[in-house]
Parts: C-alpha cells; sequence; structure tokens
C-alpha cells in the first residue's frame, strides 16, 4: 500500500508542476489603448469618468502592448499622437500618426499584478491627470483624478492600502480633449515590481491536463499489475 500512495503522490507532484509552470508572466503590465472613443461630454466628470470605463469594459482595444513606464508626465497638445504621448513603450503604435486628433478621446488602461517586497502600507498618487484616472488595487478604488483643469493645475489625490503579497492592479486613464497628462507614483516600505496577468493557477492549461492524464493513467496500469499478482 506504501508503495502505491508513492506512486499517487509522484502523480499529483507531476501534474503541480505543470501547473506552476504554466503560469508565466512578463514584467511590466499589459497597457491597452482605445482611441477615438464616443464623445461622454464637455468635462472628465465623474459620471463621464463611469461611461468611459464602461466602454473600454466590453469594446476591443485598437492597440495592446507590455508596458514597462506608470508615469506620462508630458503636456501634448492636439496633433500629438498616442506614440508621443506613451513614449518609447508606444513606438509601436504608428497607426494613429496622421490623426489630427492626437490623443483626444483615447483612454489607456494598464492591468497586471503588483508585487511588494515588504508588507505594510503603500500610498498610491494621482499628482496629475488631465483629463482623469483612477487607480485600483485588489479592485477597489484607491486614487481618483476626474476634473478637467488642464495640466498642472488639477489638485493631487491619493490613497492607501496595506499590502501584504501580490494584488491585482489597474490604472485607468481617459484623455477627454487638449493637453494631455498623466502622472502616477507609489510610495510604502518595500520595493515595488509589475507583472502582466498570468493565466489563473485555479484552471490547469490542456499541457498540464495531459500531464495529469499521464501520471494518473500510470497509476491505474500500477493498480491493474497489482491486482493481477494477487489473484496469481
Amino acid at each position: 500500500m506504501k508503495s502505491v500512495q508513492a506512486i499517487f503522490c509522484g502523480a499529483i507532484a507531476l501534474a503541480a508542476a505543470g501547473a506552476s509552470g504554466a503560469a508565466q508572466a512578463a514584467t511590466g503590465l499589459t497597457d491597452s489603448v482605445y482611441h477615438n472613443t464616443p464623445f461622454f461630454g464637455s468635462q472628465a466628470t465623474e459620471a463621464n469618468l463611469n461611461a468611459a470605463q464602461a466602454y473600454v469594459a466590453t469594446a476591443a482595444p485598437d492597440y495592446t502592448f507590455t508596458n514597462t513606464a506608470t508615469t506620462f508626465s508630458y503636456g501634448f497638445a492636439n496633433g500629438y499622437t498616442v506614440a508621443d504621448f506613451l513614449g518609447a513603450d508606444g513606438a509601436g503604435v504608428t497607426a494613429v500618426g496622421s490623426d489630427t486628433q492626437g490623443v483626444n478621446l483615447t483612454a489607456f488602461v494598464a492591468t497586471g499584478t503588483i508585487n511588494v517586497s515588504a508588507p505594510g502600507t503603500y500610498t498610491f498618487s494621482l499628482p496629475s491627470a488631465d483629463d482623469g484616472a483612477r487607480v485600483f488595487v485588489g479592485g477597489q478604488l484607491i486614487a481618483e483624478q476626474n476634473f478637467q483643469n488642464g495640466v498642472g493645475l488639477d489638485s493631487a489625490s491619493s490613497g492607501t492600502v496595506n499590502l501584504t503579497g501580490p494584488e491585482s492592479f489597474e490604472l485607468f486613464y481617459y484623455q477627454l480633449g487638449g493637453n494631455a497628462d498623466l502622472s502616477f507614483s507609489l510610495t510604502g516600505p518595500g520595493a515595488v515590481s509589475y507583472t502582466t496577468n498570468p493565466v489563473p493557477n485555479g484552471v490547469p492549461e490542456p499541457a498540464t491536463w495531459m500531464m495529469m492524464l499521464i501520471g494518473f493513467g500510470g497509476l491505474g496500469a500500477t493498480l491493474r499489475s497489482r491486482r493481477q499478482l494477487a489473484r496469481m
């Protein structure tokens, strides 16, 4: 019986190894760009930000790429492009280069996992966000800017959250019109890094299922062999 238990544990370990190897993530955030969104109103109010966020929840992004920056401190007027605003991370976003709207009516959504080297209270700040931005950690709204005051004229918004391990992260930004500016900062007791969202560990991938079948198949063959030996 002990040998059968050992084989059974080996089959489980084989499947677990496949599951852990399947959930890999890249460094940075997954950034989605929604260009030429509908016009939600002349001011970046709470209601208009809600409408913009509801729109991107169901719309397909125009561009998706891995974002390595969380600060876009630029003041670009009409005629500049999304690629200009994003800098090096937006180098591949070239299709809007001739669009006279530039970054107007554009939403940016950066999602991923935030990782901290030490537990404690972390402060998330939006020093500037023209025309509006929101920060979510663990699905909770932490900081928000919803005023269309112009670049550098809005008041900083911040919020705190206690982090003990990895949490989901989302930075939502909407540019209505005119100059565009977004600044985001984070302070806390430990170092912070971001990774793109991995495949959920609770849902095995096809390759993992195959490894589980192989492992349990070997267990079944061993049990049948033992029954045959017992009858002899």
